[in-house]
């Protein structure tokens, strides 16, 4: 039987060269996209994408054409909802209408099918559609020996003895796409699921294609059917999460799903050698699979593959130049790995150690709930009809922490780090990070130790009760006046933007991990409003986009230049962040070696070696004799004072706007206009420009080199509301001859130098701070020779 006519088991042999790296994100979109476009110039006239127009014969259950007979277009119609096509385009109508009318017998067919309805509205049709699928399902479930809990090809073979456990796991997908369309499937199938999968497990922790059988290679464990089974028990231990008591006993432990991820481990990386002799070969819904594992599990490795890193790369580098996977079921489920794959990480959840003061540390109960993060990632893309996922991290993988914006941490012991790891998460808050912690019991001991941590980190700050008036409460979605007893919540701000949050008493995750929403709904919504504060409301960046900016090594710099951190008897860096990324920035694109230095006002150390002195701050703040004689001998030398009011603080405007009087002697700001010199986009060094004409596969560090001011300025959402709709800058300066000694932004540049959304912050987008900063620093640093 050739290959292609084998619905599911379809399989591409994978030659891998070189190091894997991650595909873009726009890569990963324009495979998408070409993929859907080859998939809609499959389509027949009838609206399908099936071979025949009926069954040839029902005997054969592998075959499309006879038992698996409208598999395909539920195929295709299921890629096509998952990359985001519109149920309302024409073709997929006559898709969607093909697959509620038409009679399919085969498993994989109809569990293909039966995951389409949670894509659609619920009209009576579709609910119609879906119970009949539930039944089928139900039905065709297997009762008795080895093939309890399992499928055959057939939905009227339940009786039979035949079974396998690649046709199983579409049944059971089927059947949770059913769950999450609003059908309620029986507790105890979801009981019979787990049972069998476990008793079908191998010594080895993975799954072969049936349990028994003469033939040796239908038992030995393989990735695709291991991650069908990790992926069923996980699927199934989701639907039953609301029987587990979700006591503070010490992190859950589930040795089958751990046996199953250590053989993935051993071998996930196997799936994509394909070279001659290797034991596995790549099958795109063995992928697929691999994925579902990914995001049930919040596994960003098995073992030591990146296993989005390594499966993104190989799916678009084998794409066809008609946008194909060769055939069908092979673009579907290449389609599917990516969609699924490539949604933005929302929540990191923190996987860490005990430090103790001898010998090795030992675990923490890091995971007492442990579906906690993933139904409140689930929750919040509901709400929000965003596609989200969500990760474990460790603090030995430092740089995965900054894969999302919020760091989840539970617990109900006292929290104890070595000062390397308490290091790793400070460069995380100040890279623009928030911290969220949930004291699983109502912890007394985790909550005075998350404050502990706070104040090692961030010895300036102190936690207190979130204002009512906070934007949290106030400026999100769910707001805290409509709830009837608000949870507790502390914070700690850098007086710009909250580091680190704390739910101290209420213990949310114990009903997030449950899924126990009804009564309870302030306990979600107050999780999904500090989230959506840390984003600015906006959906994350695709996985590989970030805001982050490394220094890369292979440049070298072509001129240097010094800048001054000015410090003061006040909050003179709340943002040491934005400008550690700044400089690495002009070090990327444009070759200079900025050396950025803290300078004590007031101490006779700013010389005009600095080509700019920064003061920036949250409060009301006066300034000594000394310092403010300090600051006009540096404009009077040639220095220029650069000036935020950091995250749009109206105390620190007021303050200097009085310093500035003062600096001045009488003198007035000037409005500085976007086309004034001091704001052109400088020419950049040859190679640096060819660099931008092929961005990197991240979110642009800096804007376009543009002097069109309705295509460069942004201001923040925040600010928007209170300014309107501006394409100009507010910036205002002081000009001493013909340079400007002072540039004032009463509007925050500092929180944007950052890189990161957040709301609550008065001032520019992240990209346009930036590129202001950028600008001003490039016109007064030293000319090449």
């Amino acid at each position: 039987m050739s290959r292609h006519r084998r619905i599911g088991l379809v399989m591409a042999v994978v030659a891998c060269g070189g190091m894997a790296r991650a595909a873009t994100p726009q890569q990963v979109e324009d495979a998408i996209r070409r993929g859907v476009q080859w998939i809609y110039s499959q389509q027949n006239d009838k609206g399908n994408w099936e071979r025949v127009p009926v069954p040839t014969g029902a005997k054969k259950g592998y075959v499309v054409e006879e038992g698996q007979w409208g598999g395909l277009t539920s195929m295709a119609t299921l890629a096509l909802l998952a990359a985001g096509e519109d149920p309302k385009d024409p073709r997929l109508e006559k898709a969607v209408r093909f697959c509620r009318e038409n009679t399919i017998v085969g498993i994989y067919a109809l569990g293909l099918r039966a995951q389409i309805w949670a894509y659609l509205p619920r009209t009576e049709a579709n609910k119609v559609a879906a119970r009949r699928d539930f039944n089928l399902l139900l039905d065709a479930t297997k009762g008795v020996g080895d093939a309890r809990g399992m499928y055959g090809y057939f939905t009227h073979d339940a009786a039979q003895a035949r079974y396998d456990h690649s046709v199983s796991q579409f049944g059971v997908l089927g059947m949770y796409g059913l769950a999450q369309a609003g059908i309620e499937v029986p507790q105890m199938y979801w009981k019979v699921i787990d049972q069998e999968w476990r008793r079908h497990q191998l010594p080895d922790g993975g799954w072969g294609y049936v349990l028994q059988d003469k033939n040796p290679s239908r038992t030995r464990a393989t990735p695709s059917m291991t991650s069908a089974g990790l992926a069923t028990l996980m699927l199934a231990k989701d639907q039953l999460v609301a029987a587990d008591p979700a006591a503070c006993i010490g992190n859950a432990v589930d040795e089958n799903i751990n046996r199953a991820i250590a053989w993935m481990d051993a071998n996930a990386g196997n799936m994509f050698e394909g070279h001659r002799g290797s034991q596995f070969a790549l099958r795109y819904y063995a992928v697929y699979g691999l994925q579902r594992v990914g995001a049930a599990s919040g596994l960003k490795y098995l073992g030591k593959t990146d296993w989005y890193k390594l499966g993104s790369d190989d799916v678009v580098t084998r794409q066809k130049e008609d946008g194909s996977w060769e055939h069908l079921p092979d673009t579907a489920f290449a389609i599917l790995f990516l969609v699924h794959g490539r949604p933005p990480i929302l929540l990191n959840k923190l996987q860490y150690d005990l430090a103790v003061d001898e010998g090795e540390p030992k675990e923490g109960n890091w995971n007492e709930r442990p579906r906690d993060v993933a139904n409140l990632t689930r929750w919040i893309s509901h709400q929000a009809e965003w596609k989200l996922n969500w990760q474990v991290t460790s603090l030995s993988a430092a740089s995965d922490l900054s894969d999302a914006p919020v760091l989840y941490i539970s617990g109900n012991q006292a929290l104890r780090f070595k000062p390397e790891q308490i290091a790793s998460l400070r460069t995380f808050v100040e890279d623009g990070g928030l911290i969220l912690g949930n004291a699983d019991c109502a912890s007394k001991e985790f909550a005075d130790s998350f404050r502990r941590l706070g104040s090692e980190m961030f010895p300036l700050y102190e936690f207190r009760e979130l204002p009512e008036g906070h934007v949290i409460y106030t400026g999100q979605p769910f707001k805290r006046e409509k709830w009837k007893s608000p949870p507790s919540v502390l914070a700690l701000s850098n007086g710009a933007r909250e580091l680190m949050v704390l739910l101290p008493t209420a213990d949310p995750a114990r009903w997030w991990h449950s899924q126990a929403h009804k009564g309870r709904e302030p306990l979600f919504e107050v999780a999904a409003n500090i989230v959506y504060y840390a984003v600015d409301q906006q959906q994350t960046r695709s996985k590989g986009e970030t805001h982050i900016v490394r220094r890369d090594d292979t440049v070298s710099d072509e001129r240097t230049m010094k800048a001054a951190r000015l410090r003061y008897s006040g909050n003179w860096n709340p943002e040491p962040g934005g400008w550690r990324r700044l400089a690495n920035i002009l070090h990327n694109r444009d070759r200079i070696a900025l050396a950025v230095e803290e300078v004590p006002l007031g101490e006779k150390k700013l010389d005009n070696t600095f080509a700019l002195a920064h003061l920036t701050g949250t409060t009301a703040f006066a300034l000594t004799a000394e310092q403010t004689r300090e600051l006009m001998m540096y404009i009077a030398r040639g220095g220029t004072l650069l000036i935020d009011s950091a995250g749009g603080s109206a105390e620190f405007a007021n303050s200097a706007e009085t310093l500035i009087g003062r600096l001045i002697a009488g003198g007035t700001l000037q409005r500085i206009e976007l086309a004034n010199p001091l704001l052109a986009a400088p020419s950049l060094p040859q190679a640096a420009a060819a660099a931008v004409a092929e961005p990197p596969a991240t979110v642009p560090a800096t804007m376009p080199a543009t002097t069109q001011a309705a295509s460069f300025i942004e201001y923040r959402r925040f600010a928007r509301s209170r300014l309107g709709a501006l394409n100009d800058v507010r910036l205002k300066g002081v000009r001493f001859g013909k340079r400007w000694a002072i540039v004032y932004s009463p509007e925050d540049l500092s929180v944007g130098l950052v890189g990161h959304r957040v709301d609550g912050i008065y001032g520019y987008a992240p990209a346009t701070a930036t590129e202001l900063a950028r600008r001003i620093l490039l016109n007064l640093a030293p000319k090449q020779p």
